[in-house]
């Protein structure tokens, strides 16, 4: 829930238009004026949120102090709710928890984070390069063997620059479909 509030799917969630003349504050929306809520913007919110550009996840857990209702938007509210959410947020923890089990992942070394891109959806300004290394625990080895297979990302240019999975060694078992190339380090 925490990375939704700070990368929401979608930016401007709700579009409307002022079937009358409304007050907001101190702004004055006339009829027919389309309004949109930024939901990147209210849900970085300091009034709803201590320190809103940091990530705590905490913030989510039970006992954490409830989130004032419309502070938190990732997926719209009311009648114009996505119908997907739920299967979203499911699919989210169980893809995450399958894939963090057996790899680490990290940012490759003195390589900064991208900045966020506000498009159609919020995503990265240029590619994220990740390093990722398959757990010791998730390959069943023993010993030298454990620490020699790694995991790097592989383009083939012979497949029109799709990613190819790679071989798994002998010792690691039977090969399973990846989107990583496999390469044993001696």
């Amino acid at each position: 829930q925490e990375a939704l509030r700070l990368y929401p799917p979608i930016i401007a969630t709700f579009m409307r238009t002022a079937r009358q003349d409304v007050s907001l504050g101190v702004h004055r929306i006339p009829r027919g004026t389309s309004v949109s809520v930024m939901t990147v913007t209210l849900q970085r919110d300091a009034r709803w949120f201590t320190e809103p550009d940091v990530f705590r996840p905490e913030r989510f857990l039970p006992g954490a102090p409830d989130v004032p209702r419309g502070a938190f938007l990732p997926f719209g509210a009311g009648g114009h709710v996505c119908i997907g959410q739920h299967f979203a947020m499911v699919e989210l923890a169980l893809v995450a928890a399958v894939f963090l089990r057996r790899f680490d992942v990290a940012p490759l070394p003195g390589d900064a984070l991208p900045e966020p891109r506000v498009d159609i959806v919020l995503k990265p300004s240029r590619p994220l390069r990740l390093r990722v290394v398959r757990r010791r625990s998730a390959l069943g080895l023993r010993g030298e063997a454990e620490r020699r297979v790694r995991y790097t990302g592989h383009v083939s240019g012979r497949q029109g620059g799709a990613l190819r999975p790679g071989r798994v060694p002998r010792h690691a078992g039977p090969p399973r479909p990846s989107p990583l190339h496999i390469s044993a380090n001696n």
